[in-house]
């Protein structure tokens, strides 16, 4: 009996490639999640450069507050999937077009937060700006107070006092005026950013609803597998039935092959020992 099996090592091919398929969605499970990683140390800078430069960027409060309340709560989003145990030791892929799009996401936030940091102006040194106008504007006053009132030395020019003032007001008004400006700028910077946030969060929860798919589909991979391994292992017990049948039955025609033998050299003798009684009588 040959012990070639077609059906058994068609299972086995198959088996093999059930195999390889799990290894290469494990192998790309941890490159993405190296790149996950990746991310929420961006995100955790992106997060501190915020922090760190508030104080001088001229914008709403609350608006900056926002953005770093949503940089966090992207990075636990980010650590929440980066711990999950499914994610961790079983889902295998995650489309590569996706996690690319997340990074250019995050590239592009950086890049917003560096032209809001570049273009800061300091809320102190406008402040002191500002007071040194004021206080000129402020002694001018008190020279033209105290000519009035003749408690003053002479004035030999008020017109000049009165231009001083009038530029220092003006230079306090286009000074406020470019801070609105600038100001409305950076507001339209944070909107933006506030925006693509939103859209990173909504990309990331969509990934996730993707590593359950991917994580079914492992799932019935491993299925097949073992009912793969079950169908070989239930081939290997039929094909030992059979040789075992086989060799009972070989060994049974054995048997009767000798005792036939035996039998007909008994009767062989049986008809010798006749026939010679029939001589003798």
């Amino acid at each position: 009996m040959s012990t070639f099996d077609p059906a058994y090592s068609q299972l086995l091919d198959t088996n093999q490639e059930l195999r390889s398929e799990l290894q290469n969605e494990i192998s790309n499970n941890k490159s993405n999640e190296k790149k996950i990683c990746f991310l929420v140390k961006e995100l955790e800078q992106c997060y501190q450069t915020i922090s760190l430069q508030d104080n001088t960027i001229i914008a709403h409060e609350k608006e900056v507050e926002k953005l770093k309340s949503e940089i966090s709560d992207l990075r636990k989003q980010l650590r929440i999937l980066q711990q999950d145990k499914k994610f961790k030791d079983e889902v295998g892929s995650i489309q590569d077009g996706r996690i690319i799009e997340l990074e250019n996401k995050v590239e592009r936030l950086k890049a917003r937060i560096r032209i809001l940091i570049d273009k800061k102006i300091s809320i102190n040194a406008l402040d002191m700006a500002t007071a040194d106008l004021i206080g000129n504007i402020n002694r001018g006053l008190d020279r033209i107070e105290n000519h009035i009132k003749g408690a003053g030395t002479l004035l030999p020019n008020p017109i000049n006092i009165l231009d001083g003032i009038r530029g220092s007001l003006n230079t306090i008004q286009v000074t406020l005026q470019n801070a609105t400006t600038e100001r409305d700028q950076y507001q339209n910077i944070l909107n933006e950013t506030n925006e693509r946030e939103q859209v990173l969060i909504q990309q990331l929860r969509d990934m996730r609803n993707e590593n359950l798919r991917f994580q079914q589909l492992l799932d019935e991979f491993r299925a097949q597998a073992e009912r793969t391994v079950r169908e070989r292992d239930n081939a290997q017990g039929e094909r030992d039935l059979a040789m075992l049948a086989y060799n009972n039955e070989r060994q049974e025609s054995r048997r009767w092959m000798f005792s036939y033998r035996d039998k007909d050299r008994r009767v062989q003798g049986l008809l010798r020992e006749k026939f010679a009684k029939q001589l003798l009588y």
